[in-house]
């Protein structure tokens, strides 16, 4: 069986999570854990960097990176495409504090479209994917392939499939292991504690939250309805995704 979240996986199962898969993702979590539990005990999770300026974090303005913004627009709510924005401005702030040397315009993207599954244009509309992030990865990798970005195309359509997996080693990809850490931080709050107050609210004010938790909420419904072999509806029937989200420390 190949690799949970990877392009040869979602190949073969079109992203429904068979036994196996869900064994792998119990693991992702505990590995996951120990990861926070050694930040926790080492006293890394208080290690803030003194000052991020977000003046430095320099949006990619590539012929790419900008038609990739705009298929997003074209599609999003708000209240998506503010998330989206918001994890590449996460993932750029971590890579600093555990300093990871980042591939800005990769991780751009990937941020930017790693949602596009959940949206009205592109959810169920392959008719077989079994689950949004492997059907947004598709979107994502064919829409930068008929870029004329093979290769580039590969590596983002990975990393969205990808982005629902627990933990994605920094071995396997800085921008791969980013993209869940940064995801995770703005849906649940992980790692937030480590970042100073000041610059949490400046990425607030940037890129607003509006309705995100409902809205978030009720497109996920329609994926444990509609997907209930996905890893997101797994998500949720083990640990109540929908709580999490709800108890996120965010007013909205």
């Amino acid at each position: 069986m190949p690799t949970l979240g990877t392009i040869s996986w979602a190949n073969q199962t079109d992203g429904t999570l068979s036994t196996l898969g869900k064994l792998t993702m119990l693991q992702q979590e505990v590995q996951r854990q120990i990861g926070l539990q050694w930040r926790r005990i080492t006293g890394r999770q208080n290690m803030q960097v003194d000052r991020i300026d977000l003046d430095n974090i320099v949006i990619p303005d590539s012929e790419l990176a900008v038609s990739c913004l705009a298929l997003c627009e074209s599609v999003a709510p708000t209240s998506l495409l503010n998330h989206s924005l918001r994890t590449y401005y996460w993932g750029s702030i971590v890579a600093m504090q555990d300093g990871l040397k980042l591939d800005a315009e990769l991780f751009y993207i990937m941020a930017v479209l790693h949602d596009i599954g959940l949206t009205d244009t592109y959810n169920s509309a392959d008719g077989h994917s079994q689950c949004f992030a492997v059907e947004g990865g598709r979107v994502a990798g064919k829409f930068i392939r008929d870029a004329g970005k093979p290769e580039q195309a590969r590596i983002i359509e990975e990393a969205i499939i990808r982005h629902l997996c627990l933990h994605v080693p920094v071995a396997d990809g800085v921008e791969q292991h980013l993209l869940p850490t940064a995801t995770t931080m703005d849906v649940v709050g992980a790692r937030l504690r480590e970042i100073k107050s000041e610059t949490i609210q400046a990425v607030l004010e940037q890129y607003p939250r509006l309705s995100f938790k409902e809205d978030l909420i009720n497109m996920f419904n329609r994926e444990y309805a509609n997907r209930p072999k996905s890893r997101i509806a797994f998500m949720q029937g083990i640990g109540n995704l929908n709580r999490l989200i709800q108890n996120a420390p965010f007013d909205s």
